[in-house]
């Protein structure tokens, strides 16, 4: 009887320090950002200014099991359109469609993990138009954007960045019978992950 009994305590106890708890953290962004003036003609000027930024973090740390990790993307867009000139119409518009996520997981127990995986993917458009009569028309887009993200286990640790600038400007200065137009477009895709530990 005491044999048994000693199998069945030392089953228990081997399921216990087997077992694994994991936890995971998930986020998402998403920015749309339009900028457009439309001047018709006349006396005088039309300007626009957008500007947006986002920030997204998450981190995780435990000192019993010496694990850790966290997230960040961050990133700025600025948009700038103007238009002038006595005849005709003219448009500057500029778009920008920025999305991104993040997420995390660890797990603790014999065999501690933990991972981390980024995304941020965009599309900028830059538009001038200046028919029918002279004028001016420009037109400024700029996005700064970076993601980082890094690791810890009792086996190692592991970090990553990236980091994208995108330029666009445009400008038409025209007499009149022209018809100039302008059309610029960025896309940008980055992805990143990793993996830390485990068995």
């Amino acid at each position: 009887m005491r044999k048994q009994c000693g199998i069945v305590i030392i089953s228990v106890l081997f399921l216990a320090v087997s077992a694994q708890a994991s936890i995971g953290w998930a986020q998402n962004f998403t920015v749309g950002a339009v900028n457009q003036v439309d001047w018709f003609g006349g006396i005088g000027s039309a300007a626009a200014i957008n500007k947006a930024s986002y920030d997204q973090r998450q981190q995780f740390g435990s000192t019993y099991t010496n694990l850790g990790a966290h997230q960040r993307n961050s990133g700025t867009i600025f948009q700038n359109a103007a238009a002038s000139g006595l005849f005709g119409p003219s448009t500057s518009r500029q778009t920008a469609d920025i999305k991104g996520g993040q997420a995390l997981w660890t797990t603790d127990g014999k065999f501690p993990q933990a991972r981390g995986a980024q995304s941020l993917e965009g599309t900028f458009t830059n538009l001038l138009v200046k028919p029918y009569g002279a004028g001016e028309v420009s037109g400024i887009q700029h996005f700064v954007g970076s993601q980082e993200q890094g690791v810890t286990t009792p086996f190692g640790s592991g970090g990553q960045s990236q980091y994208v600038e995108v330029m666009q400007r445009g400008n038409i200065s025209t007499g009149v019978n022209t018809d100039p137009v302008i059309n610029s477009t960025v896309n940008l895709q980055l992805n990143q992950s990793q993996i830390t530990g485990g068995r």
